[in-house]
């Protein structure tokens, strides 16, 4: 019989390390905490300083142990998973769906991502075992914590795309999304202020299929176009192959995606919860505080974004053609 000792009900593993060649993971309590910011490490920020974890020791067990502890709890399986390429409105999208209490929202969770990229950095460790885990943990994510809560969204890292066969064999059924925009609005954004998947070797290249002798260091602009290309090749790919994908167009407008994507997923939103999404919207994804104003540019696309630009293309005409 599976047990789960009482420290660990209603909290949450968020931290993955090795120690002497073994993996284990610092768990948070989350006492009423709302998963509501814009990226899930700022939840674990807010997390952090709550009493109950200031005042507990530190809870630290190892991660073969989640499989076993996951069983026990009551747990909400998911209901989408939301790729993008970045920059492209999936920050807003998933902000959307936190107004409605009946929908647990994950946003980009650092310690998914560390399972995920585990075998790229510790090469003993299988996808077998990474596969048994990360389910495992998307369960404590989506543990049931009061009795209005129905469904679990989440918003993948955008190299996730390139572990989608992974999650598809956890969950066969559960909706897919690829949320895209058109690269040189991407890029431009990006110039502002970039990513980690943006920046060569903060996220590890082979992740992306890019060998080492294509990275120019001095040019990120350059490495980042052959991370758009690959992250929409593989979209393609997936949306070719995956006919519980859809593809959806951050030119459609946010609100007509959300529908797009409850459609697809069947997630109700409400007249009430329509009219939130409509005030919610006027602000930053990132920084809810602000009013949000869109630059216009009509630059032409600088040359390295030629392939990036023909990808886009396929992935317009598959998106159009499945309306």
């Amino acid at each position: 019989m599976s047990y789960l000792p009482e420290a660990l009900l209603n909290s949450i593993p968020y931290r993955l390390f090795i120690e002497d060649g073994e993996p284990f993971c610092n768990w948070l309590q989350l006492a009423d905490k709302k998963f509501e910011e814009p990226f899930f490490d700022e939840t674990i920020m807010q997390c952090r300083a709550l009493p109950v974890n200031i005042k507990n020791r530190k809870c630290i067990s190892s991660v073969n142990l989640l499989p076993d502890w996951s069983s026990a709890i009551a747990n909400i399986k998911p209901a989408v998973f939301i790729f993008h390429l970045s920059r492209c409105g999936s920050t807003l999208v998933s902000q959307l769906f936190t107004l409605d209490d009946t929908n647990i929202v994950l946003s980009e969770v650092p310690f998914i991502d560390e399972i995920l990229r585990l075998p790229y950095q510790k090469p003993d460790i299988t996808e077998e075992q990474t596969t048994e885990w990360l389910e495992a943990a998307i369960q404590f994510y989506g543990q049931k914590r009061n009795e209005i809560q129905e469904r679990l969204i989440i918003k993948t890292d955008c190299w996730h795309i390139f572990f989608y066969q992974q999650l598809r064999k956890i969950y066969p059924e559960v909706p897919f999304v690829f949320l895209y925009r058109q690269p040189d609005q991407i890029l431009r954004s990006q110039q502002k202020r970039r990513g980690l998947q943006a920046v060569p070797d903060m996220i590890e290249s082979s992740i992306f299929g890019i060998k080492q002798d294509e990275i120019q260091y001095a040019d990120f602009d350059h490495y980042f176009s052959l991370v758009m290309e690959k992250i929409m090749a593989a979209a393609l790919q997936l949306s070719e192959l995956d006919n519980k994908t859809i593809l959806v167009n951050y030119a459609e407008g946010i609100l007509p995606i959300v529908e797009r994507i409850a459609s697809h997923a069947s997630i109700p939103i409400t007249s009430e919860i329509q009219t939130q999404m409509k005030l919610r919207i006027s602000y930053h994804a990132k920084y809810p505080e602000q009013v949000y104003s869109e630059e216009k540019n009509n630059q032409s696309y600088p040359a390295m974004l030629a392939g990036c630009m023909a990808l886009y293309q396929q992935l317009e005409e598959k998106r159009i053609a499945g309306l």
